[in-house]
């Protein structure tokens, strides 16, 4: 390095003396008297072991972190490396140095023999994670195994002898000037209170996903994918979700992190049309059909870098309407199913029911956090190992179990172990399909269901157990509001649902979701952009099987099911103004139970549901793809024929007519014309006469 800049270093040393700084302080060269403004510089964190690296600090013939610093700064970086920006380093992870991390902008490992096992070196990268600040790994000396194992899959700069240096910093300069974009997360799930990580299947999972290589193939053709499987409620989807929010995947996929709930019954023109139209700005004419879809995503991925969340698949033919063949996205699938697993291209990956010291850190983590394994837990552990036991480690059955814990209704370990252990089984009688039905679940369910407001009156209770009960209307896929549960409720007040839905959650019946971007808000960039939106909820499907199950058995359902579709025919019927486009992107958040609330009233209250159907029109037509449209319509021209309801007849038909011109299908839609034209005049309609003329 030119004597100049040694000396300018120097200076800047100097300069700081014995003051003391607050925040994080970095080293950076001044910028020459009347030169024009720069782009402000990149800030690089020094984490390495002081061991690799020496005492004889201060020369840089003997400390490679000193060279390193003189040399980065030279170049126009902001260095924060601890001997000079945090001289007098304290014995414990500092205040200043998680500032200084969460204010860089490259986090570099200075990998050696003693950095891996260097609990300075563990605390930093655990920071940098948190913080989402993206890591260079250079290798000073030793070998490749000196790497942590979690970068192991990374492409680390070899600054060993006999490479020359300034080759190695060459590479190095160049490395932490390229962009490293952080993907928006789209719909995606969040992370649970308490998170339980599972290292082997998220390692395996990261590594598939982040990788070039993937396993062969099993069938031709589908997109190449990674598949996790196992049974419901083990946390699949959670798995999914924190492998979503993850740093390193979000940065392989800086294009977006997209999540799909799919479900039994899914639409793939409109799942690829959430892609490829909400997401990415494309047309939503190119997805009206499952093949126009297809063609018109894999033209708008070509150049994408994106990953794909298929939560809940249960057909394998889903997956191969994903055109991501040739391009540099990749599909992460959830699936109880592992004979689907193995019929898709990619890693399968097995998520296993949780071990007995999994189970207890769960119980652990959710009723004493952050400190989960604080004194008087250590001593409860192994109660909670028999209790997870107990449950079959099924961690759905072993949340709740521990939420009751946590709330009071058990005095403590031994006493939850024996409440469920006590007496028969009272939900084994309930009708449900053998993939939702679970012994274990439902050990811990009844606990949670019996426990409902356990300080209230009896009536009080049977108030709250009979809203648990409601919630088995609510679409499987579907998210919904405190409004929505005040409706299927029968609160007059919206108010009055506070209280009780702050009970579900507690019990944790219900979870709730942060609010998200909102999913008809697309920016000029093509990406959907963050919109106010107020919290919004779900359930777990397996309890939601059960409050079905339950809601069946009393004989609630037509009642709870008419009061979801009267809340959605009076939010979304005809008193609004479905012209207005800010307010059609609006209802896609409610989409999943409008469907579900119209599939019902379509078979027990047709007028309404023709009206509201038509009320749609425009939405369904625009914001929504054929194939999700048509089904409804016909089904709709099925009732109100059935119910002799004219005026749904007709305009059934006009929609109808409406969308085969869309679709340049002209002879039907002359038909559907034709039939609704003397309809029309038979009950005086003079617009819908005029619009089907």
């Amino acid at each position: 390095m030119p004597d100049s800049d040694v000396n300018r270093l120097n200076a800047v040393n100097a300069n700081f003396g014995t003051q003391i700084f607050y925040g994080a302080v970095y080293i950076v060269a001044p910028a020459t008297a009347g030169a024009p403004a720069a782009a402000p510089p990149i800030r690089v964190f020094f984490s390495y072991a002081r061991a690799d690296d020496g005492e004889d600090y201060d020369d840089p013939d003997k400390s490679l972190l000193r060279r390193l610093s003189s040399d980065l700064t030279a170049a126009g970086f902001a260095v924060w490396w601890d001997r000079v920006s945090l001289p007098s380093r304290s014995l414990s992870f500092s205040a200043e140095i998680e500032a200084a991390i969460a204010s860089c902008d490259r986090f570099l490992l200075v990998a050696g023999p003693g950095a891996k096992d260097s609990e300075w070196v563990q605390a930093e990268m655990k920071c940098a994670r948190d913080h989402c600040r993206p890591i260079t790994v250079m290798l000073r000396g030793g070998d490749f195994g000196h790497i942590p194992d979690d970068l192991a899959s990374v492409n680390a700069i070899d600054f060993r002898p006999p490479r020359a240096y300034a080759a190695a910093l060459g590479d190095l300069s160049n490395r932490l000037r390229q962009p490293a974009p952080v993907a928006p997360l789209l719909n995606v799930k969040p992370l649970p209170g308490f998170y339980l990580n599972r290292p082997a299947p998220f390692k395996a999972a990261r590594d598939a996903l982040c990788a070039d290589s993937i396993a062969p193939a099993v069938i031709s053709a589908p997109p190449r994918a990674t598949a996790l499987f196992g049974y419901g409620g083990i946390g699949k989807s959670t798995l999914a979700a924190a492998l979503a929010h993850d740093c390193q995947v979000r940065r392989t996929f800086h294009d977006g992190i997209i999540w799909l709930e799919v479900g039994q019954t899914p639409t793939p023109a409109a799942l690829l049309a959430h892609v490829g139209a909400t997401v990415f700005n494309d047309s939503r004419d190119n997805y009206q059909t499952e093949n126009d879809a297809k063609l018109a995503l894999a033209k708008v991925l070509q150049n994408k870098t994106a990953l794909i969340v298929l939560d809940d698949v249960w057909d394998h033919r889903v997956v191969g309407f994903f055109p991501i063949e040739g391009t540099a996205c990749r599909l992460l699938i959830t699936t109880r199913s592992g004979a689907l697993a193995q019929k898709v291209e990619g890693a399968d990956i097995r998520l296993d029911l949780l071990t007995p010291d999994e189970g207890a850190a769960l119980i652990a983590g959710i009723t004493s956090p952050p400190d989960p394994l604080s004194t008087a837990e250590r001593g409860s552990l192994d109660r909670y190992r028999d209790i997870s036991e107990r449950l079959g480690g099924h961690t759905l059955a072993i949340e709740l179990a521990a939420r009751q814990l946590k709330n009071g209704y058990a005095d403590d370990a031994d006493d939850l172990l024996r409440l469920l252990t006590k007496g028969d089984n009272p939900f084994a009688h309930l009708k449900l399909s053998e993939d939702d039905k679970n012994e274990n679940l439902e050990k811990s369910l009844w606990l949670s269901y019996d426990n409902l407001g356990k300080d209230l009156s009896d009536e009080q209770r049977d108030d709250l157990k009979r809203r648990f009960r409601a919630l088995g209307v609510l679409a499987l896929e579907g998210s919904f509001d405190r409004a929505a549960l005040a409706a299927l409720w029968g609160d007059a007040d919206p108010d009055a649902a506070r209280a009780p839905l702050r009970a579900l959650l507690d019990a944790g019946l219900v979870e709730a979701l942060t609010p998200g971007p909102s999913p008809e808000r697309p920016s000029e960039a093509g990406r959907a952009e963050a919109a106010p939106a107020k919290p919004r909820y779900s359930q777990h499907r397996l309890l939601r099987a059960y409050a079905r199950a339950l809601l069946e058995e009393r004989g609630e359902l037509e009642a709870a099911a008419a009061r979801h579709f009267d809340y959605f025919a009076d939010t979304h019927g005809q008193k609004r103004d479905h012209t207005n486009t800010d307010y059609l992107q609006s209802i896609t958040v409610d989409v999943d139970n409008l469907l579900a609330a119209l599939n019902w009233a379509l078979q027990h209250a047709v007028e309404p549901a023709c009206d509201l159907l038509n009320a749609l029109d425009n939405y369904f037509r625009v914001y929504q793809s054929t194939s999700v449209y048509r089904p409804l319509l016909e089904q709709a021209l099925t009732s109100a024929e059935a119910a002799g309801y004219v005026p749904g007849l007709a305009n059934t038909l006009k929609a109808l007519g409406d969308l085969s011109v869309r679709l340049d299908e002209l002879d039907a839609a002359r038909a559907f014309y034709d039939r609704a034209l003397p309809l029309y005049e038979q009950i005086g309609a003079r617009l819908g006469l005029a619009n089907t003329l």
